[in-house]
């Protein structure tokens, strides 16, 4: 039974290609907004989290 072989590329490849026109993609877009609403939201819960830590208020 011959042996199938699949080629596919290095991850780097697939990271850091360029798009043939050099502009980023539409799901790049996406995702780097999808990525800083992420971090945002992080961030706006870790900051509740340290003011409440400093005023010593419980729930």
């Amino acid at each position: 039974m011959p042996r199938v072989t699949s080629r596919r590329r290095p991850w780097k490849q697939l990271v850091f290609a360029s798009h043939p026109s050099g502009e980023p993609g539409t799901s790049d877009i996406v995702m780097g907004v999808l990525g800083i609403a992420l971090l945002a939201g992080f961030c706006l819960i870790m900051a509740a989290n340290v003011v409440d830590g400093l005023t010593g208020v419980t729930g």
